[in-house]
């Protein structure tokens, strides 16, 4: 392997999302700056990768070469000046953290915890379940004000030490591990990413009421008002602001620019894309003496098509995860990238190891091996993707379909042989011999092809977010997959029985085999843990 493919792949294995024009010019960029072996690496800085980067794959990219080439804390230092140490997030230092900060110890001498838990720890009882969310409510509130840097995995700690400290009130019936912590670490988590979400069930000045439809399901802000101070006419500059930015070559693409314009213009996003879906009563969030002429009309029901006219960068990863940001409070893509480095490996593990592994399993692994043997990209979350496919017992043709190589965004359109999904739902067209080899991906939505993209990561990002951004419900046949990629990627936990399954007997059956599948996971999980303490 030359040293080009060498950095191309250090790159890879940090920002997996990265196309391969980026991945490239990253690489001659290190290569005209002098970097001659790996250990170079640590010597260049944030804002030198922010000349062909943006400054969040700027600053991992950074954090991971001064976590694994420099010297130590001073060679840090050395490579950066003091305004970029000031500014650079402490990215490197997040898995000590976790481990060494101190955390509230939370026990019946504490005042955070309920006066029914008390009595309940003190008879050697389980409280109930209502002084059980409100002792997870404090411990939360109070990480959030004394813990600086607070993460989510700090809350593994704070729940181990309550079961450790009353195991009969607080250790798990169901046990997937030895310690019996799983269930209250988790409810503290779901409740720490929530809190970090806006609050949905309230009215505010830049927020109507989210309807109790199916097609606003885990959005937090389906139905936004006009923002303080601004028109229709002024939202509609911003559109015509964007499209004219959209038509310039791609590699010229402004993100700082576009992303706020972006975001000031998500009211008009959504009041184009939901059209008459939002109840006419909720309609008029502004005295009649605060609207323009034009903004007193009632928005109208778009296709897919005019939408992708008027709105063009929604059809794309980046544009589309800013609005699903927005609409969710979740960042899918970050979500992803985590998803890939933390769980996806253990899981292709799970899958190809675990007691009765079909011949398909096996077969899938070794087509992964092989992809990744030939210097594919992204080949773990292809692996893990149809592997998932395979257990859940869904159908990967209404993900996507394999066409030519050599077909182009115009022959897709044009094509009567796609057999797209009986539901209309998102859809992706992959041009190449299979999702690991492939020149471009097309996505479609109503069986129309509508972007290219040049990444199964951007692929992922796309479909699943527009299940949110232009209010799909779940395609059927793959509920089981995006009910998945929902709560154990996205982190978007159910506050109630809705879902965006189409039916109660299509989310039971797709609970049931994601409950079986994240239980078997996790016990093999820490059995593996266990096994590896052992041997060290």
């Amino acid at each position: 392997m030359s040293f080009k493919e060498t950095l191309n792949s250090t790159i890879r294995k940090v920002l997996p999302h990265l196309e391969d024009e980026k991945v490239n010019a990253t690489t001659d960029f290190l290569l005209k700056e002098g970097v001659k072996k790996l250990a170079d690496l640590k010597h260049i800085t944030v804002s030198m990768l922010k000349t062909v980067l943006d400054t969040i794959d700027s600053c991992e990219l950074n954090a991971d070469w001064q976590k694994t080439y420099a010297a130590g804390p001073s060679s840090t230092s050395s490579s950066s000046t003091p305004s970029e140490a000031l500014s650079r997030p402490p990215l490197q230092d997040v898995a000590r953290n976790v481990i060494n900060t101190p955390l509230p110890i939370f026990d019946i001498q504490s005042p955070y915890m309920p006066s029914t838990v008390k009595d309940a720890v003190k008879a050697g009882k389980r409280p109930t379940s209502r002084g059980r969310e409100q002792f997870v409510e404090r411990i939360v509130d109070r990480c959030r004000e004394v813990v600086p840097n607070l993460q989510r995995n700090m809350f593994k700690r704070v729940a181990l030490q309550i079961v450790e400290t009353y195991p009969d009130s607080f250790k798990d019936t169901l046990l997937t591990s030895s310690h019996g912590s799983d269930s209250l670490a988790h409810q503290l988590q779901v409740k720490f990413d929530n809190d970090r979400r806006p609050k949905a069930g309230k009215k505010t000045t830049t927020e109507l009421e989210v309807p109790s439809s199916k097609q606003a399901f885990g959005c937090i802000s389906w139905n936004p008002s006009l923002p303080s101070g601004q028109t229709l006419e002024y939202q509609g500059i911003l559109c015509k602001d964007l499209k004219t930015m959209y038509k310039v070559s791609r590699r010229d693409w402004d993100w700082r620019q576009i992303r706020p314009k972006l975001q000031e213009s998500f009211y008009l996003q959504r009041r184009d894309i939901n059209g008459t879906l939002v109840p006419k009563e909720k309609k008029k969030s502004k005295r009649a003496d605060q609207l323009d002429e034009a903004e007193v009309d009632e928005p109208e029901d778009k296709s897919i098509l005019e939408l992708q006219i008027d709105w063009p960068f929604l059809f794309t990863s980046k544009g589309i995860n800013i609005h699903f940001h927005l609409l969710t409070g979740v960042d899918f893509s970050e979500k992803l990238s985590d998803f890939i480095s933390e769980t996806a490996s253990d899981l292709i593990d799970f899958f190809t190891s675990r007691s009765g592994a079909n011949d398909g399993m096996h077969a899938l692994k070794r087509k992964m091996v092989l992809a990744e043997k030939q210097g594919h990209g992204n080949t773990s979350l292809c692996g893990v993707l149809l592997m998932l496919i395979e257990y859940l017992k869904d159908d990967k043709n209404e993900l996507f379909t394999v066409v030519e190589a050599t077909t182009s965004i115009e022959d897709a359109i044009e094509s009567t042989t796609i057999n797209y999904p009986e539901e209309s739902t998102p859809f992706l067209i992959v041009a190449g011999t299979s999702i690991y080899d492939f020149e471009k991906i097309y996505f479609s939505c109503d069986k129309q092809v509508l972007s290219a993209v040049k990444s199964i990561f951007d692929a992922l990002v796309i479909l699943f977010t527009s299940y949110y951004v232009f209010n799909y419900m779940y395609n059927s046949k793959l509920s089981s997959l995006l009910l998945f990629m929902q709560r154990k990627i996205a982190g978007i936990e159910p506050a109630s029985s809705a879902s965006k399954c189409m039916n109660a007997q299509i989310l039971k059956r797709a609970n049931s085999r994601i409950l079986q599948l994240s239980n078997k996971f996790e016990e093999t999980r820490e059995r593996w843990r266990n096994e590896d303490a052992k041997e060290n």
